[in-house]
Formats: C-alpha cells, structure tokens, sequence
C-alpha cells in the first residue's frame, strides 16, 4: 500500500466551527485528527476511514478500566464516540483540527498514513499508560499522527491556573493594553512596530508581543487572533484588573 497523507491536511487552516455527526463525515479525510466537545473538556479521536458514510476512528478510551492510570486503544465508528456520556440523548458535536500550526511551530510533519495505521491495529484493544496532565487524549492522537503528543487543552488549562495564582487577568483583548505601538517577534526576526491595526493581520498564536510605554516595555503573549480582535495573557498589578 503506498504513503498517503492526509487529504484535508494544510498549512495554517482555519479550524471551523463544531459540526453534527452528519456534517463532519461529508468533510472529514483519513488521518483527520477530530475534536470533540464534551462537557467541560475535550476528547480526540484519529480518523482511520470514511466509508459509505461511517467515519471510522483510534482513540483511548477508560470504558471498562479498572485502573485510573491506564486506558484501552479502540478503534470504533465515530457516531458511537460522539454519545453523550452524561446519559442525556443526542450526540457531541466535533471538528476537524490537524493542529497543523502547533506542529510547524517545531518542525513537524504528519507520518505516512499507512504507518501510523498499521501500527494502530496492533495496539486495539491494549492497556496504555494515562496521565490527564501528561498522556490524555490528546496526547496520544498527535502522537500517532506526528510521532510527537502534546495536548493544548492541558497548555492552556496551566495558563489559567498561573493567571490565578499570580493574581493577574486571565485574558485581555490587546485593544485594551495599547500604548503608542505594538512589537511581534515573528520566530526569530524582528519586525518593526506597527499598530494595532497592522498588527492584528500579522500576529499569531504563541507571539510574543512588545509594547511600547512611555520609560518602557510591556509585554503579552498570544491567544488568538478572531474576528478581528487578538486575545492575549499577562502580567498586570491587581489594582488594575
């Protein structure tokens, strides 16, 4: 069987809105990495096939794990990883999100499909190791996919969980911290300032920001960029909050 990438896959995408079981198999690809929302977190699944309109996936899952600190790869239809757990009917709803740009940050590129998949059925229905903080869902979806697991949702949980411990906001609009001009350090090179309405058509997620103050700097990092407006954390005096 010969190397097949992604289908859907892309520099820089534009992670859409959270679809119905109905819309997302008329778009997802084989190797789709597929977000789901679930109720105060999210859980990961790796798409494996689309056929006759049945998207079939890898994922973890603790169904039927005794032990808190493992948890079982299966391979099951998506539409039955999309039951709600809380018991109520329906389903969750979910996207595609390749996390593409989290991976070009550091070099990284999709693994050949047929890899990853063969390797995948030997693992179905084997124990593996699970740290909500370390090895989740997440984790182990970009693993399999880039060969490398990170989890974002447990990035920016810690984020949240420093802004409060340091008694600073949890996420400021940049609007509201403007000095005279705005600085973005673009991987390793230097830009020039520009404001805020140049900014906002440059600047990414994971930028460092430096603010220019009247006597000195100020500095925020990147959230995201929607809609127009650019969502940044920081430090700032608790008067001020």
């Amino acid at each position: 069987m010969g190397t097949t990438l992604s289908k859907s896959a892309k520099k820089w995408p534009n992670v859409g809105s959270f679809l119905t079981y109905d819309e997302i198999k008329e778009v997802v690809a084989s190797g789709d990495l597929i977000e789901i929302q679930r109720k105060g977190y999210k859980h990961w699944v790796i798409c494996e096939s689309n056929n006759q309109g049945t998207v079939w996936c890898y994922h973890v899952s603790s169904i039927n794990s005794r032990a808190k600190n493992k948890v079982y790869v299966r391979y099951e239809p998506l539409i039955d990883i999309l039951v709600k757990e809380d018991g109520t009917e329906g389903w969750d709803v979910c996207r595609v999100n390749n996390q593409e740009r989290e991976a070009d940050k550091t070099g990284l590129i999709a693994r050949p499909l047929d890899q990853v998949f063969e390797e995948l059925r030997t693992l179905v229905d084997q124990k593996v190791e699970y740290d909500l903080n370390l090895r989740n869902c997440e984790y182990y979806c970009t693993l399999w996919k880039y060969g490398i697991g990170w989890s974002q949702q447990v990035y920016m949980t810690e984020l949240k969980v420093m802004a409060g411990i340091m008694g600073v906001g949890t996420c400021t609009a940049v609007g509201g911290l403007l000095g005279t001009f705005l600085h973005s350090y673009m991987g390793s090179s230097e830009a020039s300032f520009g404001t805020y309405d140049e900014m906002k058509l440059v600047v990414k997620r994971g930028d460092l920001i430096e603010i220019q103050r009247p006597g000195y700097k100020h500095w925020v990092i990147c959230e995201s960029s929607h809609q127009g407006t650019v969502w940044c954390y920081h430090v700032a005096p608790v008067a001020n909050i």
